[in-house]
Protein backbone atom coordinates (compact mmCIF):
# COMPACT_ATOMS: atom_id res chain seq x y z
CA UNK A 1 0.00 0.00 0.00
CA UNK A 2 1.34 3.35 -0.88
CA UNK A 3 1.35 5.66 1.92
CA UNK A 4 0.64 9.37 0.62
CA UNK A 5 1.80 11.88 2.70
CA UNK A 6 0.68 15.26 2.43
CA UNK A 7 3.72 17.99 0.90
CA UNK A 8 5.41 15.03 -0.33
CA UNK A 9 3.50 12.70 -2.98
CA UNK A 10 -0.30 13.52 -2.46
CA UNK A 11 -2.27 14.56 -5.58
CA UNK A 12 -2.52 18.03 -4.39
CA UNK A 13 0.88 18.35 -3.98
CA UNK A 14 1.93 16.90 -7.53
CA UNK A 15 -0.87 19.54 -8.87
CA UNK A 16 0.97 22.02 -7.02
CA UNK A 17 4.43 21.36 -7.81
CA UNK A 18 3.60 20.94 -11.25
CA UNK A 19 2.35 24.04 -11.39
CA UNK A 20 5.18 25.85 -10.03
CA UNK A 21 7.55 24.03 -12.42
CA UNK A 22 5.69 25.66 -14.87
CA UNK A 23 5.28 29.07 -14.22
CA UNK A 24 9.06 28.84 -13.32
CA UNK A 25 9.45 27.27 -16.82
CA UNK A 26 7.44 29.93 -18.63
CA UNK A 27 9.48 32.65 -16.98
CA UNK A 28 12.97 31.06 -18.38
CA UNK A 29 11.35 31.05 -22.10
CA UNK A 30 10.29 34.18 -21.61
CA UNK A 31 13.65 35.05 -20.91
CA UNK A 32 14.83 33.56 -23.89
CA UNK A 33 12.79 35.37 -26.33
CA UNK A 34 14.06 39.33 -24.83
CA UNK A 35 16.46 39.65 -27.29
CA UNK A 36 18.30 43.27 -25.58
CA UNK A 37 18.09 40.82 -21.77
CA UNK A 38 21.54 40.75 -20.34
CA UNK A 39 22.00 37.32 -19.58
CA UNK A 40 24.36 34.56 -20.06
CA UNK A 41 22.25 32.96 -22.84
CA UNK A 42 24.26 29.35 -22.43
CA UNK A 43 23.81 29.45 -18.79
CA UNK A 44 20.08 30.18 -19.67
CA UNK A 45 19.84 27.41 -21.89
CA UNK A 46 20.72 25.12 -19.44
CA UNK A 47 18.17 26.41 -16.77
CA UNK A 48 15.82 25.62 -19.43
CA UNK A 49 16.98 22.24 -19.76
CA UNK A 50 16.57 21.74 -16.12
CA UNK A 51 13.45 22.97 -16.17
CA UNK A 52 11.87 20.87 -18.39
CA UNK A 53 13.54 17.43 -16.94
CA UNK A 54 11.88 18.57 -13.27
CA UNK A 55 8.55 19.48 -15.15
CA UNK A 56 9.20 15.89 -17.25
CA UNK A 57 9.90 13.97 -13.49
CA UNK A 58 6.88 15.40 -11.90
CA UNK A 59 4.43 14.62 -14.61
CA UNK A 60 5.09 11.26 -14.76
CA UNK A 61 5.30 11.26 -10.71
CA UNK A 62 1.55 12.77 -10.83
CA UNK A 63 0.61 10.06 -13.77
CA UNK A 64 1.84 7.29 -11.43
CA UNK A 65 0.13 8.17 -8.28
CA UNK A 66 -3.20 8.77 -10.11
CA UNK A 67 -2.77 5.73 -12.21
CA UNK A 68 -2.35 3.84 -9.01
CA UNK A 69 -5.36 5.53 -7.47
CA UNK A 70 -7.45 4.37 -9.92
CA UNK A 71 -6.04 1.30 -10.47
CA UNK A 72 -6.56 0.46 -6.86
CA UNK A 73 -9.39 2.35 -6.87
CA UNK A 74 -8.52 3.91 -2.96
CA UNK A 75 -6.77 7.05 -2.09
CA UNK A 76 -6.66 7.97 1.60
CA UNK A 77 -3.90 10.26 2.28
CA UNK A 78 -2.76 10.51 6.00
CA UNK A 79 -4.32 13.58 7.82
CA UNK A 80 -1.76 16.23 8.88
CA UNK A 81 -2.41 17.82 12.46
CA UNK A 82 -1.68 21.69 12.12
CA UNK A 83 1.10 22.35 15.07
CA UNK A 84 -0.39 25.99 15.97
CA UNK A 85 -4.22 25.20 15.33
Amino acid sequence: MTVYIPNINTIGTLIDRLTVENVKLSFFLEQSKTPDLDIDRENLRERIEKQEAIKNEVEKMLCATLEDIFSKKEYDPLFEERTFS
